[in-house]
């Protein structure tokens, strides 16, 4: 399809000035606005003539226009500019999202929150594989008379602790004991590595092994397991029901229907296909017929021995100019840490 430069002008103020104002868009408030150099009766043609290429629908006979799902496509594929968020706009996006240091369920968490922080709509986040990260320590924490912490931590920095109950009472000397050969025989190896051949390599030296290394055998496939493949986390509910499109209590009731189900939506992050670049789909665009109401804006990342995914869902009626560059910003941040 080709509009005129006059076309695009006008398709790009009515998709910009209804995201702002959710409210259908006329040819005076366009003109007055914008200051525009046409006359509202020209305006008017134009956004006719947009209505008439399926770009433009009119919501009630005296109202204005608001966007259809092709005018999103065409304004995202033909008109939008570039993003790129400002040096301030990065600067609080790190200021928010803590990602050190933290096991894998609490920086998707993290990273779904400050997702919907940043859009005001449903941050979403979708967990990798972490099988190949590589054991880099593994300490115990008195936690009682037969009780302890694990903590586990992989090169990424990504740490995994677990409390773990012992038949008898255990002194802290048996426990920096077990931490010693523990580090020994694990460090280097990957947690799938760990998982399987844990038990060989406690007893590699023909010794009975300790009640403390029993117990962690016993639960190798908890503690070297850092997050389901596919586990949906979401963040900023109350930032996408405060939208207008949720007024209606049917749509929110729809939305924590499509939460509690939660596959279409991990199916939808995920089906994408390319890792590194954003991608959006619109509408109707989306493969799942629970999300045609929806717009979803999602950024595939890898790691060593798989790909997750996060993203924004929305109403259509998004700044799809700003949210293509914060979940892209966002999506490169995760990759650096995992």
């Amino acid at each position: 399809m080709i509009l005129s430069n006059r076309e695009k002008e006008v398709l790009r103020l009515v998709i910009e000035s209804f995201t702002e104002e959710a409210e259908p868009v006329g040819s005076r408030f366009l003109a007055k606005r914008y200051a525009l150099p046409y006359s509202p009766a020209t305006i008017r043609n134009v956004m006719m003539d947009l209505e008439d290429r399926g770009l433009l629908q009119q919501p009630h006979t005296s109202a204005g226009r608001v966007p259809t799902d092709a005018a999103y496509r065409y304004y995202l594929d033909q008109i939008m500019e570039a993003p790129v968020l400002s040096a301030e706009e990065r600067e609080a996006i790190e200021r928010a999202l803590d990602l050190s240091g933290h096991e894998l369920h609490r920086v998707l968490e993290e990273t779904s929150r400050v997702l919907g922080w940043v859009s005001h709509q449903l941050g979403l986040a979708v967990a990798p594989s972490v099988d190949t990260g590589v054991l880099a320590d593994l300490r115990f924490i008195e936690g009682g008379e037969s009780r302890a912490m694990l903590v586990v931590r992989i090169t990424s920095g990504l740490v995994r602790s677990i409390l773990l109950e012992f038949p008898c009472t255990l002194s802290a000397k048996e426990l920096s004991r077990a931490g010693v050969v523990l580090r020994e025989r694990l460090v280097g190896l990957t947690l799938r590595e760990a998982r399987a051949s844990i038990g060989r390599r406690l007893q590699a030296d023909g010794q009975p092994i300790g009640v403390v290394e029993q117990e962690v055998v016993r639960c190798a496939p908890r503690i070297f397991e850092f997050g389901a493949p596919g586990e949906l986390h979401w963040g900023g509910t109350a930032e996408i029901v405060s939208q207008p499109e949720f007024r209606e209590p049917a749509r929110i009731r729809g939305l924590i229907e499509l939460l509690e189900r939660r596959e279409p939506i991990a199916d939808s992050l995920l089906s994408g296909g390319r890792a590194g670049a954003v991608e959006v789909s619109i509408g109707q665009e989306n493969t799942r017929e629970e999300m045609s109401s929806y717009s979803l804006v999602r950024f595939a990342y890898k790691t060593r021995d798989g790909m997750g995914a996060i993203g924004v869902l929305g109403p259509t009626r998004m700044k799809y100019w700003k949210l293509v560059s914060a979940v892209e910003y966002i999506g490169r941040r995760l990759e650096r840490v995992l």
